[in-house]
């Protein structure tokens, strides 16, 4: 998976978070919603913007798009810089 034995037992365990690339990676080979993982992981304002894919609105999906392609640095930058968008309108 990419990852320590002990990194992935201090998630499981609730004692620490993990990068947004490593929580897909784990919800996929988990099997299980990606979206829960990532609100496990503390990525809730990620996980709720692929919320935004099942609305299928083509904004949101090509955002998923995007977000799929990016290493975790920069998916928190996008994150980042779209909050501070939201937080002017």
């Amino acid at each position: 998976m990419g990852c320590t034995h002990s990194t992935l037992s201090y998630f499981l365990n609730g004692k620490q978070g993990i990068s947004v690339e490593m929580a897909i990676r784990l919800a996929k080979w988990l099997g299980q919603p990606r979206d829960t993982i990532l609100r496990m992981g503390g990525h809730a304002h990620i996980a709720n913007l692929l919320a935004e894919k099942n609305k299928t609105t083509p904004a949101a999906v090509e955002i998923s798009k995007i977000l799929d392609g990016l290493p975790a640095n920069q998916q928190r930058a996008l994150v980042a810089y779209i909050r501070e968008m939201v937080k002017e309108d």
